[in-house]
């Protein structure tokens, strides 16, 4: 079935990886891993996490930026869904870290795409990504507020869920006053009707 096929598919990933260099096509890898931590099949789920872990063990390095990864202090407060069971491993994060403008460069855009299962793909993506980065995105994160408002009112239901579930992961990782920083201009702009539903959304959570 079809679920086999993809497995087959992150099996031979997997096979790449531990047979040539992957720092060149580094990107392009690390973005179909993401695609494979949403998949529909849980066993592929976990299968892709594991992957993750064992590339970025054997192919540890410094972070893109050289800052610690040891200094963060929101780590104990963090919730996590399936198929994410606790934080990622530091060398899993800095596999990301080290690639990560490439990746959301990208993400960003296929958010914005022309098809719903274009956007669908993008926002999961961003989901797990935001997993992986955390707060270390920060110096973007107007970029992925006016993405995030302009899905919010998204003509389709699924996109406006992920769209939603991306804001709570924004929110988790970054401070408010900083996601309040890029948010509130927006707010008087009539044409970003978005931004006033992502101030309810974090209305909704718990004040940091």
């Amino acid at each position: 079935n079809s679920s086999v096929v993809r497995k087959t598919l992150y099996e031979q990933v997997s096979f790449l990886a531990s047979s040539i260099p992957i720092n060149i096509y580094e990107p392009d890898l690390l973005l179909i891993l993401l695609s494979g931590i949403s998949d529909q099949a849980k066993e592929i789920q976990y299968f892709v996490l594991n992957l993750i872990e064992s590339i970025a063990q054997k192919n540890s390095c410094d972070s893109e930026d050289g800052e610690s990864f040891e200094s963060e202090n929101f780590c104990e407060n963090l919730i996590f869904q399936e198929p994410f069971l606790k934080r990622p491993s530091k060398t899993s994060r800095m596999l990301f870290d080290r690639r990560k403008n490439e990746i959301l460069s990208f993400i960003l855009q296929q958010c914005q795409d022309w098809t719903t299962e274009g956007r669908i793909r993008g926002l999961l993506q961003l989901q797990s990504f935001l997993v992986f980065v955390e707060n270390r995105i920060v110096t973007r994160l107007g970029e992925i507020i006016n993405v995030l408002v302009h899905s919010l009112m998204d003509d389709d239901d699924e996109v406006v869920s992920f769209a939603e579930s991306c804001v709570k992961l924004v929110d988790q990782y970054m401070r408010r006053s900083d996601i309040l920083f890029y948010l509130e201009p927006l707010s008087s702009d009539p044409s970003k009707p978005g931004s006033i539903k992502m101030h309810q959304l974090l209305r909704d959570t718990k004040d940091k």
